[in-house]
């Protein structure tokens, strides 16, 4: 849904990613977790699983929030223009581990496009 900077420093930020998870089935959902890359301009500066994931009713939303911290030194070119003022391309992408009844453990892919900027 949106990525928000929480918090920022010379040497790096922390950033708030809020996934929509919806379930169209008339069942409860029950996440195991999430394995996640995060990705600026195309530089994958994070990466790992989020297993604190809450269930979601059959029909209803969720909102999954994944608190990712990083390196401006890692990300070079991409950290200069969001510093300056521009805005640069995000990709947060991975799979989400459900437990589905009747089916066991499966994997359901996402993947979530978007533009950050520091506003001034």
């Amino acid at each position: 849904k949106q990525v928000q900077i929480e918090q920022i420093s010379l040497t790096g930020a922390k950033l708030l990613f809020s996934i929509g998870l919806n379930n169209r089935n008339t069942f409860t959902l029950q996440p195991r977790g999430m394995n996640y890359d995060v990705s600026l301009a195309g530089i994958s500066f994070a990466n790992g699983k989020a297993v604190a994931v809450n269930s979601v009713r059959g029909g209803g939303e969720s909102i999954i929030k994944l608190p990712v911290n990083v390196s401006f030194l890692d990300l070079g070119r991409s950290a200069y223009n969001l510093l300056s003022g521009s805005s640069s391309g995000y990709e947060l992408a991975g799979d989400l581990e459900m437990n589905v009844p009747g089916a066991g453990i499966k994997k359901f892919p996402f993947a979530q496009k978007g533009e950050v900027s520091l506003k001034r």
